[in-house]
């Protein structure tokens, strides 16, 4: 049996071997040059060295469990409406969830009402724990204060 024979023969994965290596090959280029989704390290370094302003799109239970520091909370149905976001509409705005799903939505909600400097933590929550960076509850930032 010949290579052209099998993949004649077996045409359904000859089929799925090169969708899935095309959709892998666009992920990858995408990914390389999507400017907007960042690590950890780098959304800690927008912060300290842009003044970027982390939002926490997630529900207020999950935000009260556990927070970037400084975060600002804007729940994912309130963008991009909500004040808070326009009184720093003009600066770096870094989105951010547990796993980074929603904050891509909100991403996308954002650079449709025209914030231009808007980024989102790939990985969420996940990765910045994963990076062993700090989290603040809203009991130690009351403490704090």
């Amino acid at each position: 049996m010949t290579v052209t024979d099998y993949l004649l023969h077996q045409w359904q994965w000859s089929l799925l071997a090169l969708v899935s290596g095309s959709w892998w090959v666009v992920e990858t280029i995408r990914a390389l040059t999507d400017r907007s989704r960042l690590t950890p390290l780098q959304a800690t370094l927008m912060i300290n060295q842009e003044g970027a302003v982390a939002v926490d799109v997630r529900s207020d239970s999950e935000y009260q469990s556990g927070h970037l520091p400084g975060a600002i909370f804007v729940p994912l149905e309130r963008i991009p409406d909500d004040k808070a976001l326009q009184k720093v509409k003009n600066r770096p705005l870094i989105l951010y969830c547990e796993s980074g799903a929603r904050s891509a939505v909100a991403l996308k909600k954002l650079r449709r009402a025209g914030f231009e400097k808007v980024y989102h933590l790939v990985g969420g929550l996940v990765e910045w724990r994963k990076a062993n960076l700090p989290l603040v509850t809203s009991k130690t930032e009351k403490k704090r204060k």
